[in-house]
């Protein structure tokens, strides 16, 4: 039998099908803080800046930025493992 002491985490997302089948959310910690959301939506992929602006103005202040759609697209990703989740 073997025992894992110790892992390098290198990349968490959240997605509709996991490759696992088994590989199931069993707890959040909820955005307390502008940071909170900064260091989520940079964990997601935008650059800081991006995140700084769309943390304190949602789409509206990413109109027209490059990273515009890649909010978007994070946001449909989220709200449809969340959906998932749900239906579980």
């Amino acid at each position: 039998m073997f025992h894992i002491s110790e892992v390098d985490l290198f990349e968490v997302s959240i997605v509709a099908l996991p490759a696992n089948p088994n590989a199931r959310i069993t707890a959040h910690k909820s955005l307390t803080s502008k940071a909170d959301a900064i260091d989520m939506l940079r964990a997601c992929g935008l650059p800081r800046k991006a995140a700084e602006r769309f943390a304190v103005g949602g789409f509206k202040a990413l109109a027209g930025d490059d990273h515009e759609d890649l909010a978007r697209d994070l946001v449909r990703q989220l709200d449809s493992s969340l959906t998932l989740m749900r239906t579980k």
